[in-house]
């Protein structure tokens, strides 16, 4: 009962035909999808330079025709597009110093709130609110008073531009809820200073060098420019080691000058801009209560 021998070779030749056939069509797609990044960069690079040309065509037309366009306008109509650009222009420079602004404001702000209390002292943040345009770098009004336990001669300190905390100033006077303050500029603002090498001296604002000065100084110190004074604490106003500022050439070129040999004067450069800042902290002394 065997089969057509015919007939079994047949269908073992269609079998053997059929797997090539499929194999065929595998090996086809996996060399198509290896390929498929080249074909597929190849493709957009022929498209796109035979594109080219009528791309190019379109802008260079549209150029001709804003061209023409200008040429057809009257120079009053030209003078009022130049003026309208220009207020354009102005505004977006306004608005992208107001940023730069508002960025400088926030890192104030966030240097400020990381100051710890001092010894018997406890800092109270606030805002400038106020200033007086004829003094601008003498006085300035915060939005804190009486009623947060702020009171006359609390030091007042601030970011330098370096982003260090530092003496700004001291409380002149204040009412419930706000209080005016008096910079290194101001005759009213007078502080104890001393280096780390322990000379120690006041810091008033000079009319005649138009520079906040330190006088009463030893005349053995060691005067050099670029020292830093710091608070000295020893009134008891303010807290000891807050940085006030550097030691500056005088006009003559010198850094120190003596008052009949018996003290020494120096010139001080404040590190902080009290023309620019917008946040303070007051370190308000330890009170038993607040007034009413």
């Amino acid at each position: 009962m065997n089969g057509d021998p015919e007939n079994s070779g047949g269908r073992h030749a269609l079998l053997k035909k059929g797997i090539f056939i499929l194999l065929g069509v595998i090996l086809c797609v996996v060399l198509l999808c290896a390929a498929y990044r080249t074909i597929r960069t190849t493709a957009v690079r022929v498209s796109r330079d035979f594109m080219s040309p009528f791309l190019r065509s379109g802008s260079v037309i549209a150029g001709k025709l804003h061209d023409k366009t200008l040429l057809a306008r009257s120079k009053n109509d030209l003078a009022l597009s130049v003026v309208y650009l220009q207020r354009r222009v102005a505004r977006l420079e306004a608005e992208n110093a107001s940023m730069g602004r508002a960025d400088e404001e926030n890192r104030q702000l966030r240097k400020l709130l990381n100051i710890p209390e001092k010894k018997n002292f406890r800092p109270v943040f606030a805002g400038i609110i106020a200033r007086k345009t004829s003094a601008w770098r003498q006085y300035f009004t915060i939005g804190k008073g009486f009623a947060d336990g702020i009171r006359a001669g609390d030091a007042v300190a601030s970011v330098d531009a370096a982003g260090r905390i530092g003496f700004a100033g001291r409380i002149l006077e204040c009412t419930r809820h706000t209080a005016t303050a008096s910079t290194l500029y101001a005759p009213e603002c007078k502080v104890s200073v001393s280096l780390d090498s322990g000379e120690t001296g006041g810091i008033e604002y000079s009319e005649a060098d138009r520079c906040p000065m330190v006088t009463y100084l030893p005349c053995s110190g060691d005067y050099k420019a670029g020292k830093i004074f710091f608070t000295s604490g020893q009134s008891g106003l303010s807290p000891e080691g807050l940085p006030v500022g550097e030691i500056r050439n005088m006009p003559d070129d010198r850094t120190v000058r003596f008052k009949n040999n018996l003290s020494a004067e120096v010139l001080v450069e404040p590190f902080v801009p009290v023309d620019r800042i917008r946040f303070v902290a007051v370190f308000t002394r330890n009170h038993t209560g607040k007034g009413k």
